[in-house]
């Protein structure tokens, strides 16, 4: 299913919602069988998901939390860094965690020393070369100072992709609606945790349910045209 679009999977995908990690995964020709890490992954909350569809193979690490933790469902989430890890897999993934990793360079050497060959390691992070980053400059949402250490365009993530020896395959820009209110509750004076925040919902919040979802459209034509304010790369070890 996962691997390959055959008639069933078509099929599937026009009739069902399925989770985004399907298409992550399709993309990068993982399956149930594949063994599957994820880097930064905090208590694994996306694992558990995962597990609960049938994958058997899935363990996570980040360094941030206080414990291991072992889930009776089998997902194992250790406190590691990426340079304790010896065993290999077939897919690895991190999703928001990348920017806020020094030595970007040597954090995909060491992601390439533990993929398999003929694999792939999908990277989701902000990107700077879009439209939010050009609106709104400072009070661009995603900029997020002083915890995002590095931001990337598409540019300099095929460079130091390639000099880790992987190879940028595919980008795909899967920004949302957070782009623009966030950043306009910047440009207002309103902190992500203010009581008057849209994280806390419609009550207090300056936005109406119309002008969100205004926000939503105009993101999914944004990533259309590759100008959303986050992308997915895949990265390819030959």
């Amino acid at each position: 299913f996962f691997s390959k679009r055959t008639l069933l999977s078509i099929i599937f995908l026009k009739v069902y919602s399925p989770p985004a990690y399907f298409v992550w995964l399709r993309e990068a020709g993982a399956n149930i069988d594949s063994r599957i890490l994820d880097i930064g992954c905090g208590s694994g909350d996306l694992l558990v998901r995962m597990r609960k569809d049938g994958f058997r193979k899935l363990e996570g690490i980040d360094a941030y939390i206080e414990n291991d933790i072992v889930y009776e469902n089998g997902v194992s989430v250790y406190k590691k860094d990426l340079s304790e890890i010896d065993n290999k897999y077939d897919f690895i993934m991190l999703h928001h965690s990348f920017e806020h990793m020094w030595e970007p360079i040597k954090v995909l050497e060491d992601i390439s020393n533990i993929l398999n060959n003929e694999r792939y390691v999908l990277i989701r992070i902000p990107i700077v070369s879009s439209y939010a980053w050009e609106k709104y400059g400072e009070n661009w949402v995603s900029l997020d100072a002083p915890r995002h250490l590095f931001l990337h365009t598409e540019k300099s993530m095929r460079t130091i992709a390639e000099k880790a020896g992987l190879e940028l395959k595919k980008v795909v820009f899967d920004s949302d609606e957070f782009q623009f209110w966030g950043s306009e509750q910047y440009l207002k004076g309103i902190a992500l945790r203010d009581e008057c925040s849209l994280a806390h919902g419609f009550k207090k919040s300056v936005f109406t349910k119309r002008q969100i979802k205004k926000y939503k459209l105009k993101a999914e034509k944004l990533n259309r045209n590759n100008q959303g304010d986050q992308a997915c790369f895949y990265l390819y070890k030959q």
